[in-house]
């Protein structure tokens, strides 16, 4: 699983962001194809880390944001 740091949902939810996850919205083993489905439905954004779900996302939408982690080298 490539799951995004809770630190950032925590930090947005503080800032006011109204934000979800996979796991609070019944989606963990849902497909890729039902996780889009569900945010076009929702009118949301989902953000990953998930290279196969940016592929599949890129084409079947028009509007996709990919943000890759950076890492601590020390």
């Amino acid at each position: 699983m490539n799951q995004v740091d809770p630190q950032i949902v925590l930090q947005l939810r503080r800032r006011g962001i109204d934000v979800t996850t996979t796991i609070t919205a019944g989606l963990r083993t849902a497909s890729d194809e039902s996780q889009l489905d569900f945010i076009r439905q929702q009118k949301r954004v989902i953000f990953t880390h998930d290279q196969d779900f940016l592929i599949i996302a890129s084409q079947t939408t028009g509007t996709l944001a990919n943000f890759k982690p950076k890492h601590n080298q020390n």
